[in-house]
């Protein structure tokens, strides 16, 4: 799936947009289980508590701040 991913990111003309991209599948499970919020943590191994995560989704905001990150909600 995470050639998928990709594909979806090249196909669409997307690729010079982003710097980066995080997939679930790199641990294999989805939100809101901690592990994909731990993610950006271990790749750029900076502590939670220096990221923002914004979202629209409430769910997801609060599994970011219970996680340990700056979580914003944007609606």
């Amino acid at each position: 799936m995470f050639v998928l991913f990709n594909e979806l990111v090249i196909s669409n003309n997307l690729e010079n947009i982003f710097d980066d991209l995080l997939s679930v599948e790199e641990v294999k499970t989805h939100k809101p289980h901690p592990n994909v919020y731990n993610i950006p943590v271990k790749k750029y191994k900076i502590e939670k508590n220096r990221f923002i995560y914004l979202s629209a989704n409430t769910w997801d905001v609060s599994a970011a701040g219970n996680f340990g990150f700056n979580a914003v909600w944007v609606n």
